[in-house]
């Protein structure tokens, strides 16, 4: 089931906030497609991109989940949820899609999309990490709350909301939820395990390659960042606010 929708599209007055649930529809939804993909760099640097076909854009939380032939609602199959790496500024579900794993290991399997580079992890604060649980870092902050960042670990628990809310319609049992990613997926892994935001969502983790402390999920330079998007898009102010009115 692809491009199944866990959010509305963070666009316009959205962009930069906390994800919200998608609205419903009648009738039957193609999920035989994937989504377009969230806005990232196409870089040299990460050729597996290339595997990754078709545009992208803002309007893109959304999963895609993998079941087994035979399974069917009566069923209690563990579940996996995939976190993509890729520096926070690329990648996106279709990268990895999960029907071997869903064959052999006997389990569902859902990965999703999530915001990237500036409208994923752009902030007013001067050291920005996982905002949820920026009380135990209160001493290092020195910027402000305008726009506490971390958009894309909020993507990310949206994306388990929606799993303990409808996988078991699937066959799964949301009380057996594996968690796992690579580089930066397995950052955003370790801060979903340390982060009270997430309590009940998992039950399991998996990180590669990646954890919270990782150099590549911190920053000491996050308003500096902000006030260099303002000078880009001519916004012409350093007071964060103004300066998110202008971007938005």
């Amino acid at each position: 089931f692809l491009g199944v929708p866990f959010a509305t599209p963070p666009v316009g007055a959205l962009r930069w906030e906390k994800p919200t649930p998608p609205e419903s529809w009648e009738g039957v939804r193609d999920a035989t497609t994937y989504s377009i993909h969230c806005t990232h760099f196409l870089s040299a640097f990460y050729p597996l991109l290339a595997l990754a076909s078709g545009e992208h854009g803002e309007d893109c939380l959304y999963l895609n989940v993998w079941v087994p032939q035979g399974v069917d609602q009566i069923e209690s199959m563990p579940v996996m949820v995939f976190y993509y790496g890729g520096a926070f500024i690329l990648g996106t579900g279709e990268m990895y899609p999960g029907s071997l794993l869903a064959t052999q290991g006997d389990v569902i399997v859902v990965n999703f999309n999530y915001r990237l580079s500036t409208l994923g992890w752009l902030s007013s604060g001067e050291f920005i990490i996982c905002s949820f649980i920026i009380v135990m870092y209160n001493g290092l902050m020195k910027g402000d709350d305008v726009l506490p960042g971390n958009y894309g670990l909020w993507d990310a628990r949206a994306a388990l909301q929606w799993v303990q809310q409808n996988i078991a319609q699937f066959g799964g049992d949301p009380s057996r939820v594996t968690i796992y990613g690579h580089s930066a997926g397995g950052s955003m892994v370790s801060h979903s395990v340390i982060s009270p935001q997430f309590d009940g969502l998992f039950q399991r983790a998996i990180a590669i390659s990646g954890a919270s402390s990782s150099f590549f999920s911190l920053t000491r330079q996050a308003k500096g960042n902000l006030l260099m998007m303002s000078e880009i898009f001519g916004c012409d102010s350093s007071d964060s606010q103004e300066i998110v009115d202008c971007l938005r």
